[in-house]
């Protein structure tokens, strides 16, 4: 009687039939990353000019390199997000021309999706400003700038942070 209850529930079909899909030769699919539209942004007579236009937003970085038929392609990703975890669909790539000199960038019609406006470390911007204000004012003293903080019903920091703050004014 033992051996049918046993029987009854362990039911083993389920489990052939998912190894039979991978028997199939059906691997699993990689996830791929959606096509970027590229629109053509600048044409630039020199390297120099092009990277520096680039570096000029000093939120680009480069993400890799690669030789084509046109010329090099030099690909940046964005560095507010976190890198492959919430990375930005925004980027920009330079195309150095083979031919001759010319670079020319192009920028994705995505906009930049994954920037966060206030810091997950340190102090806020906002806060800051508060305290370089009331720092040039003569107040230096952390308790002193905590209480101004909470009257001016600013997010009160820790006293470690607001100090080290303070040492590097």
């Amino acid at each position: 009687m033992a051996l049918k209850y046993v029987d009854k529930f362990c039911d083993t079909s389920s489990d052939a039939s998912d190894e039979d899909n991978e028997e199939d030769g059906q691997p699993k699919r990689k996830r791929r990353r959606t096509n970027r539209s590229w629109v053509q942004k600048e044409t630039f007579d020199t390297p120099k000019e092009a990277e520096a236009a680039v570096k000029a937003r000093n939120i680009w970085k480069i993400s890799s390199t690669k030789e084509t038929t046109a010329g090099r392609r030099v690909n940046y990703r964005c560095t507010a997000g976190q890198y492959r975890l919430n990375e930005c669909p925004a980027g920009v790539y330079l195309l150095y021309d083979s031919t001759s000199n010319q670079v020319t960038s192009f920028k994705t019609e995505e906009t930049h999706a994954n920037h966060v406006t206030e810091p997950v470390r340190g102090l806020p911007s906002n806060v800051k400003s508060f305290v370089q204000a009331k720092y040039a004012d003569g107040i230096t003293k952390p308790n002193q700038l905590m209480d101004r903080i909470r009257k001016e019903k600013l997010r009160v920091p820790h006293k470690a942070q607001l100090v080290s703050f303070l040492q590097a004014l």
